[in-house]
C-alpha cells in the first residue's frame, strides 16, 4: 500500500526539516527561521498527515464503478498477454534503440554536475524536448526495464536470466555514474513491486533492509555525483566521510529530505508581506501541466518553478532548481484549509488507484506497470505535490497503455481455447451460450453483460463477477 510509506516519508521529510531549522535557526539558503515560523510548520506537518489519513481510510470505504473496469486486452489468458507485451515491448525497443541506449551504456555516463542545468535550459528552450523525452527516451526505457524484469524472474532459461540481469545492471550502473538518484531507485522498484506481488511477498525485514539500503545510497551518491569517474567517486565519499563522520548520515544532513525548509520560507515571505495566499490560482495552474508545452507553449510556470523564480531568481536564470514540498501546494492557496484539502483529496486518490491496481495484480503486465506508478505515487510525491504527483503516475504508466493499444483481441464466433484451438470462450460468445442455455432449459438468463454470468462461467473459464 502506498499510504502508509507516503505517510512515514512525510513524517521523515517534516522531521529532517524542522530539526535543520532548530540546530541552524534558518533554512539550508540563509532564510532565517523564528520560533513563530516553526510552530507553524509543525502544525501544517500535523494537518497534512490527518488530511492523508483521513481521504486513505475514505478510499477504503469507497464504492467506485472505476474499480471493476477491466481493459479488453487483460481479458486475454495471462501467457498470451505477457508473450505480446515482450514481443511488442522488443519492436518497439529496437525501433526507438538510437534514441535511449545511451543510458544502458556505463561509458557514456556524464555527471550529474556537468548536466542537470543544460538539461533544464533546454526543456525551458524547447517546448517539444518534454513530449520527445517521455515519447523516445522514457517510455522505452520503461519497456526494456519490464522485460529484463520478467526475464529476470521468469526466464525458462538461465540465458535469458543472465541477459535480464545485464541489461537492468547496464541502467541502474549508467544513471549511478550519471548521479541521477532518482532514476536509479525508480528502476529497482519495478523488480521488487513485480517479485512482491507475483512470486512472494516480501518480508518486513527485506524490505527495512532495502529501505536502509536506499536511505543510505541517496546520501552517498549526492556527494559522489559531481563526478562521473568511479575513482573519483569513491574519493569524493571518502573525504566527506572522514571530514563529516557518521553525521554524513543524520537526517537533518541530508539535502533529500530538507525541501520542507521551501514552506518555512513560503510562510515567512507571508509574514514579510512577500507574497499572498493563491486562493485556488495555483491549483488551476498545476492543471495545465497535462497540457505539453509543444501545444499550449505559453503555458504557466509549475508552482515548483515559480518558487524558485520568486524567491531565488538567480538559481532559476541560472537552469537550476530546488525540490518542492507537498504540503506547500495546499498551503499557498488557502493555508491550513488548503493543507487539509489537498492531503485529504491525495489519500482518497492515492488508494484508489492503489485498489484498481490490486483489483488486477493477476497480470505481469499490471505488476510492471504499477511499479512504476508506486514509485511516484508513493516515493517521490512528498518532494512534489497533488496534481504534479498524479501527471507523474500517469506518465509512468503510458509506456504499458500504449503496448496494450497495440495487442489486437479477438473475439472468434468459435470458442477457441488459450492455445487458439477450440475449447473455450470469449466473453461475448460465453455470454450468447449463456442466453441459448437458459432458452433451452426452459428459462431465461436473467442478466448478462460484459461480464461472465455465473452459468457463463462454467463454459467459459473466465471468473464469474459479483
Amino acid at each position: 500500500m502506498p499510504g502508509p510509506i507516503f505517510a512515514v516519508l512525510l513524517f521523515l521529510y517534516s522531521f529532517a526539516s524542522a530539526s535543520y531549522a532548530e540546530r541552524t535557526g534558518s533554512t539550508p539558503y540563509g532564510f532565517e527561521v523564528d520560533s513563530t515560523t516553526l510552530l507553524g510548520f509543525y502544525a501544517v506537518c500535523i494537518v497534512g498527515l490527518f488530511g492523508f489519513a483521513a481521504g486513505t481510510l475514505a478510499g477504503q470505504r469507497a464504492r467506485l464503478r472505476v474499480l471493476s473496469w477491466t481493459p479488453l486486452q487483460l481479458h486475454l489468458p495471462e501467457r498470451i498477454l505477457t508473450k505480446r507485451f515482450v514481443g511488442w515491448g522488443l519492436v518497439i525497443g529496437v525501433a526507438l534503440l538510437p534514441f535511449y541506449w545511451k543510458s544502458f551504456n556505463p561509458s557514456s555516463a556524464s555527471s550529474y554536475g556537468e548536466t542537470a542545468r543544460s538539461l533544464r535550459l533546454a526543456a525551458a528552450a524547447d517546448p517539444g524536448t518534454g513530449v520527445a523525452s517521455v515519447l523516445l527516451h522514457d517510455a522505452p526505457c520503461a519497456i526494456v526495464l519490464g522485460i529484463a524484469t520478467l526475464l529476470i524472474v521468469r526466464g525458462p532459461f538461465l540465458l535469458l536470466r543472465i541477459v535480464g540481469l545485464l541489461t537492468f545492471g547496464a541502467y541502474v550502473a549508467t544513471n549511478t555514474l550519471s548521479g541521477w538518484r532518482g532514476v536509479v531507485v525508480g528502476a529497482v522498484v519495478i523488480p521488487l513491486i513485480f517479485y512482491h506481488y507475483r512470486v512472494r511477498r516480501l518480508r518486513f525485514l527485506v524490505l527495512a533492509t532495502v529501505a536502509l539500503s536506499v536511505y543510505l545510497f541517496m546520501n552517498i551518491l549526492s556527494v559522489a555525483r559531481n563526478s562521473n569517474s568511479p575513482a573519483e567517486m569513491w574519493k569524493l565519499i571518502e573525504n566527506q566521510v572522514s571530514s563529516e563522520g557518521m553525521a554524513t548520515f543524520e537526517l537533518d544532513r541530508t539535502s533529500e529530505l530538507l525541501v520542507g525548509t521551501n514552506l518555512m520560507r513560503y510562510m515567512g515571505g507571508l509574514r514579510d508581506h512577500e507574497v499572498d495566499y493563491t486562493y485556488g490560482r495555483n491549483l488551476l495552474t498545476e492543471l495545465l501541466m497535462f497540457f505539453p508545452r509543444i501545444v499550449y507553449p505559453n503555458r504557466p510556470m509549475t508552482e515548483s518553478e515559480q518558487f524558485v523564480s520568486m524567491f531565488y531568481p538567480s538559481v532559476h536564470e541560472s537552469g537550476g532548481g530546488f525540490g518542492f514540498f507537498f504540503l506547500l501546494e495546499g498551503y499557498s492557496a488557502f493555508g491550513m484549509p488548503g493543507v487539509a484539502l489537498t492531503t485529504f483529496a491525495y489519500g482518497w486518490l492515492s488508494h484508489t488507484i492503489y485498489r484498481w491496481f490490486r483489483m488486477h495484480m493477476n497480470h505481469d503486465v499490471v505488476a510492471l506497470a504499477y511499479g512504476g506508478v508506486f514509485y511516484f505515487l508513493a516515493l517521490t510525491s512528498v518532494r512534489g505535490g497533488l496534481i504534479g504527483s498524479i501527471k507523474m503516475c500517469v506518465q509512468s504508466a503510458l509506456p504499458y497503455v500504449l503496448v496494450l493499444l497495440l495487442l489486437r483481441v479477438r473475439t472468434p464466433g468459435r470458442p477457441r481455447t488459450s492455445n487458439g484451438r477450440p475449447g473455450q470462450m470469449g466473453h461475448a460468445t460465453a455470454a450468447a451460450a449463456a442466453k441459448r442455455l437458459g432458452k433451452t432449459n426452459g428459462r431465461q438468463v436473467p442478466h448478462v453483460g460484459r461480464a461472465c454470468s455465473v452459468t457463463a462461467a462454467r463454459y467459459s473459464g473466465c471468473p464469474p463477477h459479483d
